[in-house]
């Protein structure tokens, strides 16, 4: 938790509605403890860029949650579908320590790992700093830590790819100059998904005038679960959402230890005259100048 919220850069989170919510400026982070933990809102100026309840309001399959942003272990193929309870949508136990936010979720049933997602608003660079620990409280296998982010479907995801999309993508990004780009408009009408090894560590989502930065350290493929890929971009074909993934180091943890893994979040609006088109080298520099600064 070390430099998590430094003193005088750090605003504790007001608890409204059985809800804690950071705010600083025009910038608002919701997170719902009764709800596994999650993120519902994340928010400049009053537009959120994460999805709600409502792109999911009948349900799919057997899971009406699929919104806000989660956490889960991977590989899927250990636990297979739907997401475990414990992680994904049980209560988590909530506690402040300092100006941080800790969540703490039971063990998951099939896995054995739980997780205690910490969260943390720097208030002058303008970012929410996570670390997930991910515990083993009966595992036997190894896992790795995954970010499950839900955004409206529509807009650009890009980043900077270390490789060609993995066998298994049906999700088909176009390559710019060593850059993943994903027209989601122009996704196939069904469910669709891309698995690609990233290069710098970031995974970038333009909407409208706002661009949604994922900052995370980078995972060589020889550290990523089988099956899997570090950045993962899933497009579901019948509800207005798509998934940004990103994925840690795949380990096997001893009986009782955790790994810690970070990740920073920027919401900004997108400098005038930078068009959120792809391929646009103006708008991958300016990123990356948003990503150097909040390292």
């Amino acid at each position: 938790m070390d430099g998590m919220a430094e003193p005088g850069r750090a605003s504790a989170p007001a608890l409204e509605n059985g809800r804690y919510v950071f705010r600083a400026g025009e910038l608002e982070l919701e997170v719902n403890p009764a709800l596994g933990g999650r993120v519902t809102r994340f928010s400049l100026n009053g537009f959120n860029i994460l999805t709600g309840p409502e792109v999911v309001a009948d349900g799919q399959g057997t899971l009406p949650n699929m919104y806000g942003s989660t956490f889960w272990t991977s590989p899927q193929s250990v636990w297979s579908w739907p997401p475990e309870l414990a992680l994904d949508s049980d209560p988590h136990v909530a506690s402040l320590e300092g100006d941080v936010l800790s969540l703490v979720s039971q063990a998951g049933a099939t896995t054995g790992y739980g997780v205690e997602k910490r969260f943390a608003l720097d208030v002058l660079r303008g970012r929410i700093a996570i670390e997930y620990a991910l515990k083993n409280h009966s595992a036997t296998l190894p896992a790795a830590p995954w970010e499950v982010t839900r955004v409206p479907k529509e807009g650009l995801a890009f980043f900077p790819a270390a490789a060609p999309p993995a066998a298994g993508s049906t999700l088909e990004p176009r390559m710019v100059d060593g850059i993943a780009w994903v027209d989601v408009q122009q996704a196939p009408p069904r469910d669709s998904k891309l698995f690609q090894d990233g290069a710098e560590g970031w995974l970038a989502f333009a909407h409208r005038e706002l661009v949604f930065i994922k900052v995370f350290e980078d995972v060589a493929p020889a550290d990523q679960a089988g099956g899997e890929a570090e950045i993962e971009v899933f497009i579901n074909g019948s509800f207005g959402y798509v998934e940004l993934e990103q994925q840690g180091p795949y380990a096997m943890l001893a009986p009782g230890a955790s790994s810690t893994w970070r990740v920073t979040w920027l919401l900004r609006r997108r400098p005038e005259g930078v068009d959120a088109t792809l391929g646009n080298a103006a708008l991958v520099a300016w990123v990356r100048e948003q990503v150097a600064a909040a390292r």
